[in-house]
């Protein structure tokens, strides 16, 4: 469970510290280059640690015996029904939001800390959001085998359709966090950067305020309903398409803006 994040995050900090350091390295070859292209090998190494994270704590649950199954992923299936008390606590919308979104911004912020002191940090919150990711759908194709459909089906049905349920408010929140430990990162690296230290600070910023506002549209998706919150994804997708797609003008002086 927690453990099991803590040591994978342990066992990358090495590798995740060459690639940020790698990173800071490059800054000076990658000029007039989107933002995220400057740093799309962490950004294609975060994806696949979180995907594939996803994928090998989901087969875990498939494969565990029942017991087993209900120790190793005991933590997160508490995580799941304290989420889901705190989701049905509060019967004012605008209330739920703003302890969601205060909720999520701690959570933000320890990921930039941790991914800045020690460099595989956001692998820690990751891989703890994938697990429990994980245990959600698992728990949901487990309810539908317990319903009567056949365990092969409702592994097969049940986990996608519980990824998908959870999708709206889900992929801003990670992304938020992606971001975040994105920020960290490359923050941490560029201290030893003195040429470009200022262009990686910069970096550093954008991530972290776009991580943010992930995470501000997620807890307004979250506690919202219907038609705003269905609004609210479309244009946060938009918006992560402007910023992906957007290109890098580079001034004479050295400045930058996306």
């Amino acid at each position: 469970s927690v453990l099991v994040c803590a040591i994978l995050a342990a066992f990358l900090a090495p590798f995740f510290f060459s690639l940020f350091a790698s990173e800071g390295a490059k800054e000076s070859q990658t000029n007039g280059r989107n933002i995220l292209s400057r740093h799309s090998s962490v950004i294609e190494i975060y994806g696949a640690f979180f995907l594939g994270s996803i994928l090998a704590f989901s087969l875990a649950y498939v494969a565990f015996p029942k017991d087993l199954r209900a120790m190793t992923f005991a933590k997160q299936t508490e995580e799941i029904a304290r989420l889901s008390t705190f989701l049905t606590g509060s019967a004012i919308r605008s209330d739920l939001a703003r302890l969601i979104f205060a909720n999520n911004t701690l959570v933000l912020l320890t990921t930039f800390l941790l991914s800045f002191l020690f460099g595989a940090g956001a692998a820690l919150i990751l891989g703890w959001n994938a697990s429990v990711i994980a245990t959600y759908a698992g728990l949901y194709a487990t309810s539908l085998a317990a319903k009567g459909y056949p365990e092969l089906a409702a592994y097969a049905v049940g986990i996608p359709q519980a990824l998908l349920s959870i999708s709206m408010h889900g992929i801003p929140e990670i992304f938020g966090y992606f971001f975040a430990g994105l920020a960290g990162g490359i923050l941490s690296a560029g201290l030893a950067s003195n040429k470009q230290f200022r262009k990686i600070l910069v970096d550093a910023l954008i991530f972290l305020g776009v991580g943010e506002f992930s995470i501000f549209v997620g807890a307004f998706i979250e506690s919202g309903s219907g038609i705003f919150a269905l609004i609210a994804f479309i244009a946060y997708l938009v918006f992560v398409s402007v910023f992906v797609f957007s290109p890098t003008i580079e001034k004479q002086t050295g400045e930058f803006k996306l």
